[in-house]
């Protein structure tokens, strides 16, 4: 039986959203065919381990509680070590990775780089595409150079901004005819995201966003529009 660590949490804004995916995906993989090793990486970024870990409530209780006793590291080796008094002590080997962290550097591109590292098969875009579509601004631009319509929108910088806030957001509303959707450029949720309607508006946008993210996407807010989720699967992969 092939042993699947499902990863969740994370040191994200998001780290709670994760917690819901990990649980579903834990209590829908094929137990028949797969043992579940559940890590929640919690929000200082240290590793813990439990089968408790199956619903968010007991993950809570697990942190409320004053015995976290279960902090876990991945070696080289594909496996799973507890944490005891400067000491390893292995608990299992890891076939593969069920990447379930929404945003920071759980989707970013930086955990499927390690895990690429020692070499692990992951369930999850590569590090290069988690990281260029984490980011939105290379997105759009990779888009429009395929020929994909994308948008208006302006990337800010934070130090740009600081340095001069009234030529960005001059800047901005020359670039952008409109409503303004103002969002963190590397967050994957809608926390950070604000509509604009107007310069102080947009400001206050800005500088909210700039609370998630050191990069801001200003793009034009489109009317009436449809929103579609695809799901998109590899078909050439190695089955395990």
């Amino acid at each position: 039986m092939k042993n699947i660590l499902v990863i969740m949490g994370g040191k994200s804004t998001e780290h709670d959203i994760s917690l819901i995916t990990g649980t579903q995906v834990i209590n829908n993989i094929d137990k028949t065919k797969y043992a579940i090793l559940p890590v929640v990486i919690d929000k200082q970024g240290r590793w813990h381990f439990s089968f408790d870990f199956v619903c968010v409530k007991n993950i809570l209780n697990y942190f409320k509680s004053k015995r976290q006793d279960k902090e876990v590291v991945l070696m080289q080796d594909k496996s799973l070590y507890y944490k005891r008094k400067n000491k390893l002590k292995f608990l299992e080997k890891v076939d593969c990775v069920f990447l379930c962290c929404h945003g920071g550097t759980g989707e970013n591109g930086a955990l499927q780089g390690f895990l690429e590292c020692i070499e692990l098969p992951i369930v999850s875009p590569g590090h290069t595409e988690s990281g260029l579509f984490m980011d939105k601004a290379l997105s759009k631009i990779l888009f429009r150079n395929l020929g994909i319509n994308a948008v208006d929108f302006v990337c800010v910088d934070k130090y740009d901004y600081k340095k001069d806030k009234d030529v960005c957001l001059k800047y901005v509303a020359e670039k952008i005819n409109g409503d303004f959707f103002v969002k963190p450029n590397s967050q994957g949720s809608s926390i950070g995201v604000g509509l604009a309607k107007n310069i102080d508006e947009l400001k206050n946008c800005i500088d909210n966003a700039f609370l998630y993210d050191d990069k801001v996407l200003v793009e034009k807010a489109v009317k009436n529009l449809y929103e579609l989720n695809i799901a998109v699967m590899s078909y050439n992969v190695q089955v395990i």
